[in-house]
């Protein structure tokens, strides 16, 4: 076969035009000193061991992801985020089932947090340019959009209290480390369903199976 330098330039083209593997964002990553800090608040005296992220999170002035990303890799695993990365995620999320009861977590500024129970949100509409809008109750409930091209990371998270009951949670994070929304599938003081227990599992799952969102 002979190679011709016009074969030669296709090839070149073709390698060089493919996308790069993101690398993960290790600012928005825990230091080893943070990792130590944010585990003693949460498992030190007097500690609380399933306190939503953004507690510790505001109590330490630390950015969320770094409290997340502090926590051991039994209760939290996290994901680069891309739009095709966060379709897959929401897709399991769809699959919680659009009746099932559920809190939701919507952040404004990265610090104000509004909660507030509700039915799952499930995929309402997605645009090419990266929005994703959600609602819940065939929007009697909730409706929120998202952009997906602004996300650095997606966490899934398990927190055991003492009642052997469990924070169960999915997060999204902006690229300065922010959330943007959650959805917590179970909460500690409060009846867990089997069927959003199994169906978060399926979720971290699809999570663990992505990128790591920091590299260790």
């Amino acid at each position: 076969m002979k190679i011709t330098s016009s074969f030669v330039a296709v090839l070149l083209y073709t390698f060089t035009s493919m996308p790069a593997q993101a690398e993960p964002d290790d600012s928005l990553c825990a230091t080893y000193f943070e990792k130590q800090i944010v585990r003693n608040h949460y498992f030190g005296y007097g500690g609380n061991p399933a306190a939503p992220p953004p507690i510790p999170s505001h109590d330490l002035r630390l950015v969320e992801t770094k409290v997340v990303s502090a926590l051991p890799a039994t209760m939290a695993v996290s994901a680069q985020a891309t739009p095709k990365r966060f379709n897959k995620i929401w897709n399991t999320i769809d699959a919680w089932g659009a009746d099932k009861d559920v809190k939701i977590i919507i952040t404004v500024d990265g610090w104000h947090a509004f909660a507030y129970p509700g039915k799952v949100p499930i995929t309402k509409a997605k645009s090419r340019n990266g929005f994703y809008v959600i609602e819940s109750e065939g929007g009697a409930g909730m409706r929120h959009k998202i952009n997906t091209r602004e996300l650095s990371s997606v966490y899934a998270v398990k927190l055991e209290a003492s009642n052997g009951r469990s924070l169960r949670n999915v997060s999204f994070y902006d690229k300065r480390g922010d959330l943007v929304f959650a959805v917590h599938a179970t909460e500690p003081g409060y009846d867990e369903d089997p069927d959003l227990v199994a169906a978060f599992d399926q979720t971290w799952a699809v999570v663990d199976q992505m990128p790591s969102a920091c590299t260790d």
